[in-house]
């Protein structure tokens, strides 16, 4: 006797639902207008008459936007060759839909990393277009569960009733980096209120828990915001973790990516400078000699002869204007004086023998590469030569870190581009922007 894949209840509405979809009992994408699709519906509302009236919305909405046409292109294209992919994923790390990594309840992990650049990096990105992508994201999340649940339902036992699979989503957002700044970004917070109710409508029951790693306090406030925004019953499956070893609970360590503190490998989510040339650079080395440029030798001459250079401070705030200057061995920043009038606040970071200092690694900018720096001492060589050739020369390999302290400020520097510089003490971060790598070469070897 041959079972029914789905229970009574759910069969019967499929027989009304299929007239409402374009192919009927065989369209032509099954992740779009199929069986699985139409019950995603069906569960989310748990009414058939509410469930019909969404879906009649939806067939509308996709003919009205040529969803299809999107659907069509992550079927046939990459990520990174869909409309905008090209700069979206050179400034964020995302995993839409893996088909090999799963949480505990057997839902196909989803990844999503906005802190790896600073906020002003990001202002560019045009709500519109973020928008665009993620509905292809949406689709390509859609075809991917289609093909998992195909799969489950090859491994599992067909003789009860019901054996039909629906496969769902675990996502995990790491707000590693992100501030206020990123927040309040066109794609940020205003973006989340177009989005989250446009999934709930078009995109039912594709989600199942969602995961918040690496929360900072301000984002309870920000939390705050989102949460009345989504159902009640939504509200409880979203966690949130200070830290990522917090969600091994969740999701077993050889199915949660190493960005992510895991052992499966996934090049999608890993930082845009970690790469093997990188790795090498986290090794010990025995030369540490840095090759600063003549726009790097004539920085370094001025920051030691007690001048002042403008830099940009990335904080809590945003980006803000500030001073620096590195005179009687204490490094201070200056606030910016308003109409000549107002005194300068000086903030001293302190002294030279105090500081850690590490220098961003990406290499999204245009001007020449530096590396990494520390606190250690080295040697440091002037490069009159002009000739460009010999960029990877300026590549400056560190040393271990002699303290927890130093590894957490390396670290945090490894995700910036290379015109950036991570100045700490053992109580305190700042997170300096330069004009280039050579500028922010310079500074490091200031300090070392």
């Amino acid at each position: 006797m041959k079972k029914e894949r789905w229970c009574a209840e759910e069969t019967a509405f499929l027989e009304v639902a299929r007239a409402e979809v374009p192919g009927g009992i065989s369209p032509r994408f099954p992740d779009a207008y199929g069986d699985r699709r139409l019950l995603r519906f069906f569960r989310h509302h748990k009414s058939a008459d509410k469930a019909l009236a969404s879906i009649r919305k939806y067939v509308a909405w996709r003919r009205e936007n040529e969803i299809d046409a999107i659907r069509q292109v992550v079927e046939t294209r990459e990520p990174r060759e869909w409309p905008y992919g090209d700069i979206l994923l050179e400034r964020v790390r995302v995993l839409p839909c893996s088909p090999s990594l799963f949480d505990v309840k057997g839902n196909a992990l989803c990844v999503e990393r906005y802190g790896v650049y600073p906020a002003d990096s990001l202002r560019d990105l045009a709500p519109d277009r973020y928008l665009r992508w993620q509905l292809h994201c949406l689709e390509w999340k859609s075809m991917q569960l289609e093909n998992i649940s195909l799969s489950k339902e090859r491994e599992k036992w067909r003789g009860v009733r019901g054996w039909g699979e629906i496969a769902r989503l675990c996502t995990v957002f790491d707000l590693a980096g992100l501030t206020w700044s990123h927040a309040l970004l066109p794609c940020g917070f205003g973006m989340v209120k177009r989005l989250v109710p446009l999934v709930q409508k078009y995109y039912p029951w594709l989600q199942d828990t969602t995961h918040l790693i690496n929360a900072s306090p301000w984002f309870r406030n920000f939390w705050g915001y989102v949460k009345p925004l989504l159902p009640t019953h939504t509200q409880t499956k979203v966690h949130i973790h200070a830290a990522p070893v917090s969600l091994e609970t969740f999701v077993q360590k050889d199915h949660l990516p190493r960005a992510l503190g895991g052992d499966a490998v996934c090049d999608d989510l890993d930082d845009p400078n970690r790469d093997d040339e990188d790795e090498a650079l986290l090794s010990p080395a025995s030369d540490t000699t840095a090759v600063l440029s003549p726009k790097g030798q004539v920085l370094l001459e001025h920051l030691d002869a007690g001048g002042k250079i403008v830099v940009y401070e990335h904080g809590r705030r945003g980006r803000s204007l500030r001073y620096l200057t590195c005179g009687d061995g204490m490094v201070s920043l200056s606030a910016r004086r308003f109409f000549g009038r107002l005194p300068q606040r000086r903030r001293r970071l302190g002294s030279s023998e105090d500081i850690f200092v590490a220098q961003g690694s990406s290499t999204t900018t245009s001007s020449s590469e530096g590396r990494r720096t520390s606190r250690r001492r080295r040697t440091v060589v002037f490069d009159d030569d002009d000739d460009d050739d010999n960029d990877d020369d300026k590549t400056l390999a560190p040393p271990p870190p002699s303290s927890r302290r130093e590894a957490e400020i390396r670290d945090k520097a490894a995700r910036l581009p290379s015109n950036f510089a991570v100045v700490g003490t053992d109580d305190r971060t700042v997170t300096l922007e330069l004009e280039s790598p050579d500028d922010a070469l310079a500074f490091a070897s200031l300090l070392s």
